[in-house]
């Protein structure tokens, strides 16, 4: 209550006590000023919540400001990198020529900062940095335990190691941008460039990590695997999943479900999302299905519908798909492809492989 009121209730508590003078008028007041009492001290309490809330805002502010004005050696080293950048591709293109150079490392470690953040499958994977192709092994058998009795010959369990080979495939971004755009100084173009060739290799290497050729390209978990019936669930009716397909599903990935993920496209999920158990839907109407027997919903567009055929969901530990991933990235202006539009085109490129290491860490289900 206002404490203004409450002393006026005061007041008036004191004044019908003092002419009455009567216990009812005393308990009256008595109660008035314990309210106001209770009432001054949760006021005071709050307004020095107040002062200290505002004293830690203005610290943080203050530590902000100083950590702007103080860049670090890395802010310094990229900033100097994209200003440089920067000169020679506008240079190039103020004389008539394209610029064709790499990305300098600083920038190019901007743009995989960049593609972690904007995640997708690629966030969960085993992630190889290296300069060429790379090979390591991988264990292709099961070790077991057993019981034996005193004095009788333990038998070994033989250990296969499957060696893994990643190649280097380039992979490509074009994308145009009008002339006016580039010589605007004020257009900050590193940060620019950094987002459109961060989300173009992001969408293409979540697609390949599912759906890959292995020609010429990432392997994906699916082309890998799709012909491997130990590893693939059907559904028991045509066009629709239950959730009994679901757990069938889950009984076909050996490996633990600790790490795993269920990837399905987000028209797949509405559909599993109207399923019920009687009369009431298992999952919620408005978030939609965010775990399925405790396994993470990834939802990723590269996977197919529920149609006749297709494989619909792949539940996979996908720590077991690597990617061999080449830091040098490579920048090229385009500028007589777009020049009757007064555009310029930008390609990138970078080298990039990728595939599963071991069938037991992934499993399909099929539409039937």
């Amino acid at each position: 209550m206002n404490l203004e009121l409450l002393r006026k209730k005061v007041k008036e508590a004191f004044e019908v006590m003092f002419e009455s003078k009567t216990d009812e008028s005393i308990k009256s007041y008595e109660k008035a000023v314990e309210e106001l009492k209770k009432s001054e001290k949760i006021a005071e309490y709050a307004a020095n919540e107040r002062a200290r809330k505002e004293e830690a805002d203005k610290e943080r502010a203050e530590a902000m400001k100083e950590k702007i004005s103080q860049p670090t050696m890395e802010d310094n080293k990229l900033k100097e990198e994209a200003i440089k950048f920067v000169e020679k591709i506008r240079e190039a293109l103020t004389v008539g020529t394209n610029f064709t150079g790499v990305i300098p490392t600083e920038i190019a470690q901007r743009i995989e900062r960049r593609k972690e953040e904007l995640g997708g499958l690629r966030k969960y994977c085993t992630i190889h940095n290296t300069s060429g192709n790379y090979n390591f092994l991988v264990d292709g058998g099961t070790v077991e335990a057993t019981y034996v009795n005193e004095g009788v010959k333990i038998d070994s369990t033989d250990i296969s190691l499957n060696q893994v080979e990643l190649s280097s495939f380039d992979m490509y971004v074009l994308f145009k941008v009008s002339e006016k755009f580039i010589s605007d100084v004020a257009v900050d173009l590193v940060a620019f460039l950094t987002e459109k060739i961060a989300k173009a290799f992001v969408k293409k290497e979540n697609e390949g990590i599912l759906k890959g050729t292995g020609d010429k390209q990432m392997t994906g978990v699916i082309t890998k695997y799709k012909s491997e019936n130990d590893v693939i669930a059907t559904t028991s009716a045509a066009g629709k999943i239950t959730l009994e397909d679901i757990k069938e599903l889950m009984t076909k990935m050996k490996f633990t479900k600790e790490n795993a993920r269920l990837v399905m496209n987000e028209s797949t999920m509405w559909a599993l999302s109207s399923l019920k158990d009687g009369s009431n839907y298992i999952f919620s109407q408005k978030e939609g299905v965010k775990f399925i027997f405790g396994v993470p919903v990834e939802i990723n567009p590269a996977m197919d519908n529920i149609e006749t055929g297709k494989i619909a969901i792949v539940l996979g530990d996908f720590s077991y798909y690597h990617i061999a991933n080449r830091m040098n990235m490579e920048l090229k202006t385009l500028k007589e492809l777009y020049a009757e539009s007064d555009m310029i085109g930008f390609r990138a490129k970078k080298s990039i492989d990728g595939k599963p290491s071991t069938k037991d860490a992934f499993a399909l289900l099929k539409v039937k």
